[in-house]
């Protein structure tokens, strides 16, 4: 498997199951509050926006990179509903499944 994505709402459990998946596998665990903390230039006309996708190019930048490195079973949770929409087309052609609180998707 290349990606486990973990989607879900607040306290559904998503950080104890990707962190037990990632204990099973042994691949990686990437949450996307995981990027690191960052100023927004004052010349930003929508902050909110910026942030978001500042957030979002760089989780895919980081999954991107450990699958070139050969690394597998790649857990990635806490995708806002938006994005979600967005990893089939990203993702094509990958070995993943999306799992959100009703089961895989």
């Amino acid at each position: 498997m290349d990606y486990i994505f973990i989607i879900g709402p607040s306290a559904v459990g998503k950080t104890t199951l990707a962190k037990g998946l990632f204990e099973h596998y042994r691949g990686v665990l990437l949450e996307q509050n995981m990027v690191p903390e960052f100023a927004i230039p004052d010349q930003i006309d929508d902050p909110g926006l910026f942030e978001e996708t500042l957030c979002w190019e760089n989780v895919l930048l980081q999954l991107r990179f450990f699958h070139e490195k050969g690394l597998r079973n790649i857990v990635a949770a806490d995708f806002d509903d938006i994005r979600v929409r967005e990893l089939p087309l990203i993702f094509k052609g990958s070995d993943y499944i999306i799992w959100g609180p009703h089961g895989l998707m």
